[in-house]
């Protein structure tokens, strides 16, 4: 009935639709001053797994997706490496990482990469440019590639190209892999590897001649 938690009356001019409305929406209002210290405690406990959840998901959709490398690692005497990754591909990507070779390199070069991940990723193309120009294509397997190149201290700028698909587009699914330099020989080590070759052509000569010492 009509004026049951309204304190006042009919006003002129007032139909019974506006009046009804005014009536629910007080006792809505009462019903949550009642409840308030429940709700408030309610909200309070809540809040701190909100804002887990939401940092989760922000912090997942910030790195997934996104293909990494990392700096060069090594020396011109060791040989340098770098990784490679992408712990979050969609289901077609199509993935560029671009960086410079380090100053010193002049050894030849390799890198591959894998699938990871329950997704599986099957790779359509693992190339790499120099100067917007192709240098190497890579050796595609069904879950895995490499390639090789020959690397040098030639200025310029590179890019891997990795694409691909997911098998399983509802199921996460990632790639990691590396690109290495070999090492290049030092001065001391030619000489000695020219001597070594000279020591071996004498001892073939004389095993020829027939004179041994």
């Amino acid at each position: 009935m009509p004026g049951t938690f309204i304190r006042r009356k009919l006003l002129a001019n007032e139909s019974y639709e506006t009046y009804n409305l005014h009536t629910e929406i007080y006792c809505l209002l009462k019903i949550l001053g009642k409840n308030m210290k429940r709700i408030k405690s309610t909200f309070l406990h809540l809040l701190p797994f909100a804002f887990t959840i939401w940092l989760g998901l922000a912090t997942s959709t910030a790195n997934a997706g996104v293909p990494t490398m990392t700096g060069w690692d090594g020396s011109i005497s060791t040989g340098y490496s770098a990784s490679i990754w992408n712990t979050g591909v969609t289901s077609v990507f199509d993935d560029w990482i671009s960086f410079s070779m380090p100053v010193d390199s002049s050894g030849n070069g390799g890198s591959n990469v894998i699938s990871l991940g329950g997704g599986g990723i099957t790779f359509s193309a693992f190339n790499l440019y120099e100067n917007a120009m192709l240098i190497a294509t890579g050796i595609l397997n069904s879950s895995s590639s490499y390639l090789s190149f020959a690397g040098g201290a030639t200025p310029g700028n590179y890019a891997l190209n990795i694409a691909g698909f997911k098998l399983n587009p509802a199921a996460a699914a990632s790639y990691a892999g590396n690109i290495s330099i070999s090492p290049v020989p030092e001065p001391e080590t030619y000489a000695m590897m020219l001597a070594g070759l000279g020591l071996i052509g004498l001892s073939i000569r004389r095993r020829k001649s027939g004179t041994f010492d």
